[in-house]
């Protein structure tokens, strides 16, 4: 799927899920905190019940097989619910899913045309959660054998990485104490994502030495130059080259 193909699909599909919950009816709205405090799962919903029989046995076995499946789903589900329960930072999760060119519904879209009708129960599915789940803690999903936790607040903090690794402990360094909201308003983000994109299994040996030049690229070489920086495109990619020679070989 093509980027700018993949940010209208993804805001349209977002938007579908429940971001916009008006329809389902307001839940509490929490505000945001520099350091949320992260509660043990107390909430359960079976998702799966939701769905026809042969739709939760399909998604469920998708879930347990294809990674891509998993990202995707909880990618959905936590900015919804994040959507409803932040509903001024509702769009930043699809901003910065944009921003680092993440591969969002690309695992979700071949079954969703093999069998158009679960598209239209998954995002059922996804809205009812939205409206039902507790904005004060987290929510423990079930869809037939399959069981996650979601904690919207903790996923948006650590994202994008959080994609990839729903489970991540602690936020990475490379965010520097950022919040969400200011790493997607940066229009140096995406330059950052742009030549060292993250996801792709890259080496663990790798991937602190990326996250690290990562941030140079984008709080030293773009965001301290300002607009400037931006606007003296081959400038900007002359430092950039130079500097990702400091990087291993293996790692660029």
């Amino acid at each position: 799927m093509k980027k700018r193909a993949l940010a209208g699909a993804l805001v349209v599909l977002v938007v579908a899920a429940g971001v916009v919950w008006e329809g389902i009816g307001r839940g509490p709205t929490t505000p945001l905190q520099p350091a949320p405090q992260f509660t043990a799962a107390s909430h359960r919903i079976d998702a799966g019940s939701r769905l026809s029989v042969s739709g939760r046995n399909l998604v469920a076995r998708q879930l347990d097989v294809h990674d891509g499946f998993e990202h995707d789903l909880l990618f959905l589900l936590n900015s919804s619910l994040y959507g409803r329960c932040h509903p001024e930072r509702a769009h930043d999760l699809g901003r910065m899913a944009v921003a680092a060119r993440l591969p969002v519904l690309d695992a979700m879209e071949p079954l969703l045309h093999q069998d158009p009708s679960l598209r239209d129960q998954l995002y059922s599915m996804i809205r009812s959660v939205a409206a039902e789940g507790d904005c004060a803690a987290s929510l423990q999903l079930v869809i037939g054998d399959y069981a996650a936790t979601l904690q919207p607040a903790r996923y948006a903090m650590f994202f994008p990485d959080s994609y990839f690794d729903p489970g991540l402990a602690a936020p990475p360094n490379e965010f520097g104490g950022r919040s969400l909201a200011e790493r997607a308003a940066d229009p140096c983000t995406e330059v950052g994502y742009a030549v060292l994109p993250i996801g792709g299994g890259q080496s663990w040996v790798c991937l602190g030495a990326r996250a690290a030049m990562r941030r140079h690229l984008v709080v030293d070489l773009c965001g301290a130059g300002g607009s400037h920086a931006l606007a003296d495109t081959p400038a900007l990619a002359r430092s950039i080259e130079a500097s990702m020679q400091a990087l291993p070989p293996a790692c660029r």
